[in-house]
């Protein structure tokens, strides 16, 4: 069995991109999770794991616009990085 519990530590947007003027033409949105992974079978076992991601979007997109899909897609990769890291650790 495995018992996962995760907590965001950072929920951050930064522009990325500068153009002249310092001016940003995509904003970067970053969120970086810390897993607590149990393992109780075979035998027991406990992880911590620290996952980042993130995606640049348009800076003269709205981020209320645009949140939604952002996440869906961050939070893919996440899993996926603590699909493999558990799997590698197998």
């Amino acid at each position: 069995e495995v018992f996962i519990q995760g907590d965001i530590n950072s929920y951050s947007i930064t522009p990325v991109a500068l153009q002249e003027g310092d001016n940003a033409a995509q904003n970067r949105l970053t969120v970086s999770v810390k897993f607590n992974i149990l393992i109780s079978k075979p035998e027991e076992k406990e992880m911590v794991l620290n996952a980042t991601r993130y995606l640049n979007y348009d800076s003269n997109t709205d981020l209320g616009v645009v949140e939604g899909e952002l996440l869906e897609e961050i939070n893919e990769q996440i899993v996926q990085d603590v699909i493999n890291k558990l799997l590698a650790n197998w």
